[in-house]
């Protein structure tokens, strides 16, 4: 393995948190920018790299998925789609997964209050832990997936007890 860092220099003093090769270009990511580069024929290296996106980034190298022809990325607020030098958000649902409060009850109303009890819901992302978080995608299914650390934004005493004894129902 090599250091990220001995082919592409952003001068910006931020950290490589990804790269990915795609075409004749060459994307690097960084906690809160993404830059892409075209690759000299004669070198086999990137000419510049040039920032298409300010205050996105990508997590880690992991969290960069391929699939249907498309690149999604898991970034500190969502996950993006990269579209040739464009970026676009596409989890706005899942919004208030990455706030403090916590995911609305909206998507978890056909779960019933049974089903509910023990989990410390609303969930939230640990943002301080997204560098364990990984994606992929799975092609007989046609289905992208993305492993988060998440934790909940309140605990019950049903829910401690269970915790502690590993015998969460």
């Amino acid at each position: 393995a090599v250091k990220a860092d001995r082919f592409v220099a952003l001068d910006t003093g931020e950290i490589v948190t990804g790269l990915l090769g795609q075409g004749v270009g060459l994307y690097a990511f960084t906690m809160s920018s993404v830059y892409y580069g075209a690759f000299s024929q004669q070198s086999g290296r990137p000419e510049s790299m040039g920032r298409i996106a300010r205050g996105i980034g990508c997590v880690s190298p992991r969290c960069i998925v391929q699939g249907r022809g498309v690149t999604l990325f898991l970034s500190v607020d969502g996950i993006y789609a990269l579209s040739g030098q464009s970026v676009q958000k596409i989890s706005v649902d899942l919004d208030d997964m990455f706030t403090e409060e916590g995911w609305s009850l909206g998507p978890m109303y056909t779960l019933s209050a049974s089903d509910m009890i023990d989990v410390p819901y609303p969930f939230k992302v640990l943002k301080s832990q997204l560098k364990f978080a990984c994606g992929g995608y799975d092609a007989v299914r046609n289905l992208f997936w993305w492993s988060l650390p998440v934790a909940g934004t309140h605990l019950d005493d049903v829910y401690s007890d269970n915790a502690s004894h590993g015998n969460v129902q």
